[in-house]
């Protein structure tokens, strides 16, 4: 048996150009990392909980800029999650 996958994108440049008119600038995009883990690091964690222990934060300006607006790395055990961010 063989199988075939393809990978389609479909897009609409003209409604996407004519509905990026109305985003309102600043942009704000925020990354998260995470981890899975089988076995808790910490108490309180379940097995395969997902943990966020960084995120940054990036700016997109009307002209196209981006600039990197801020970071959180957990320098401890406990993940993003316990600290509130």
């Amino acid at each position: 048996m063989k199988m075939t996958v393809y990978t389609v994108f479909l897009t609409d440049p003209e409604n996407l150009a004519a509905e990026m008119q109305h985003w309102a600038y600043p942009l704000h995009f925020i990354d998260f990392e995470t981890a899975i883990n089988p076995i808790p690091f910490t108490k309180g964690v379940s097995p395969y909980q997902m943990i966020a222990f960084q995120y940054s934060h990036h700016v997109v300006e009307r002209d196209g800029n981006v600039r990197h607006a801020g970071e959180y790395l957990c320098a401890d055990d406990v993940g993003v999650h316990a600290h509130g961010a």
